[in-house]
């Protein structure tokens, strides 16, 4: 092998090694902001326990620094529980393996209605590379993209690739829309706006409401749902956002609301912090129509071994479908408050291979 090949592998490795060095940085400095919060809920975790998440990451999972994920999940919980996968054993080992290359696509949202046939889109155009273009391809001017707009609603949304955590996404009113201020900040899709189920609208009538489903494909080629929970926005937010959300897990078989929500540093609440509204008790509207429709669509993209698909029930109580995730699907919310929700699939098992 010439010396310079060699030079160029010996960088890319150590390029690899530092990458992945400040990712787990990331995700432990994550994790202590979390625990300091949640402990002034629940005290500190006990030593048993620690031990417990400690020999689990070690000797089952390969490496003891997946353990704070786990310490998390056990103080947060009440308990330690088998089977639990850490989020960052979840961004290192099963992200590249079993969504990869294929599950990347979902942050190029203008495919989400080629590679998806089905109803449930909210799309209506999409700008790539300078011009506009309908659903099928057509190019459209600018002048008819405003008149378009107009015609459906009094608001859209633009959604830019790559866009996640709410971030990357603008509302605005289409009787002053500038579209070339939105053009400018990248490829992305125009959605209609949705206009919710009045269940949603009762914590918010401003940004609407997110249900997460997280389903895999089962080593028998199965598609199940593995993991739900329902995302709020707060007073002054256009749209749910990661930083002020308000996440409640759904039972995965009635749609039925846990009586506890959690703020984004993990700390706990019974009711929306806006209206008061407490989720026990309450059960989302046609919530088995929609997991119907979502493993409907997962058997639509089987190379994708899971996939979180961010969705709403709209006032005629029909699926929406906002957005796919392919590739980063954050399985730690369901992981603390429904798991372990991966059962089965021989995730634990991945970093040996």
């Amino acid at each position: 092998m010439l010396q310079s090949e060699k030079l160029k592998k010996l960088v890319k490795k150590n390029g690899e090694r530092v990458l992945l060095w400040r990712y787990h940085q990331n995700q432990n400095n994550f994790v202590r902001k979390r625990i300091k919060a949640v402990r002034t809920e629940t005290g500190p975790l006990n030593q048993i326990d620690k031990k417990k998440c400690d020999n689990y990451s070690r000797e089952i999972l390969g490496w003891q620094g997946y353990s704070p994920w786990l310490q998390l999940y056990t103080l947060r919980s009440g308990k330690f529980r088998e089977g639990w996968i850490p989020e960052n054993y979840f961004g290192t080992q099963i992200m590249p393996k079993i969504q990869g290359s294929y599950g990347k696509t979902s942050n190029l949202r203008s495919l989400a209605h080629k590679l998806f046939k089905s109803n449930v889109h909210p799309d209506l155009a999409y700008f790539s590379n300078g011009n506009w273009y309908t659903l099928d391809g057509i190019p459209m001017s600018e002048v008819e993209v405003h008149v378009m707009l107009k015609k459906e609603s009094d608001k859209m949304v633009y959604k830019l690739d790559g866009s996640y955590q709410g971030r990357g996404i603008y509302v605005r009113s289409t009787n002053s829309l500038n579209l070339g201020e939105l053009t400018q900040k990248g490829n992305g899709l125009v959605q209609r706006f949705i206009k919710q189920h009045d269940f949603f609208s009762q914590f918010s009538s401003v940004s609407t409401a997110c249900i997460r489903l997280t389903t895999v494909i089962t080593p028998n080629g199965q598609t199940e749902l593995r993991g739900a929970f329902l995302r709020l926005g707060q007073a002054n937010d256009t749209h749910v956002q990661y930083h002020s959300e308000i996440a409640v897990a759904i039972d995965l078989a009635s749609g039925a609301l846990h009586a506890t929500g959690y703020h984004p540093n993990w700390t706990s609440c019974t009711h929306h912090p806006d209206h008061h509204i407490a989720f026990k008790g309450l059960v989302i509207p046609n919530f088995k129509e929609a997991v119907a429709e979502t493993l409907s669509l997962h058997q639509q993209m089987p190379m994708v071994g899971v996939i979180g698909w961010d969705l709403i029930i709209d006032k005629e109580g029909k699926t929406v479908l906002m957005e796919w995730n392919g590739y980063g699907s954050d399985v730690a919310f369901s992981e603390m408050t429904q798991g372990p929700c991966f059962i089965g699939l021989g995730w634990e098992n991945f970093h040996k291979s």
